[in-house]
């Protein structure tokens, strides 16, 4: 094969080889930020004993069925690798 051919068959590969690259970081910067904009959800624990309950009140709870850091409590659930099904209750 010539010189020339070679340069030729390079010249075709660099669009695809360019064309791959810019969609790997397109991918990698979606996945960041998509990492970014989840993190940035705030959570916390609601202490419903507390909060006043009227003939409307409508609660929507999102958690995670996990049984780490049961201490105690292990005992009584059994012991069980791996985590459960996250939980979407509403309560009213």
């Amino acid at each position: 094969m010539s010189h020339t051919a070679k340069a030729q068959q390079a010249r075709r590969r660099r669009p695809l080889r360019t064309l791959f690259v810019f969609l790997l970081v397109g991918v990698m910067i979606a996945v960041g930020v998509t990492w970014i904009v989840v993190q940035a959800i705030p959570s916390f624990e609601a202490d419903l004993a507390q909060t006043p309950v009227t003939a409307t009140s409508t609660y929507l709870l999102i958690g995670s069925d996990s049984r780490e850091n049961l201490g105690d409590f292990e005992g009584e659930f059994g012991y069980f690798a791996g985590q459960r099904a996250d939980v979407i209750m509403v309560a009213s």
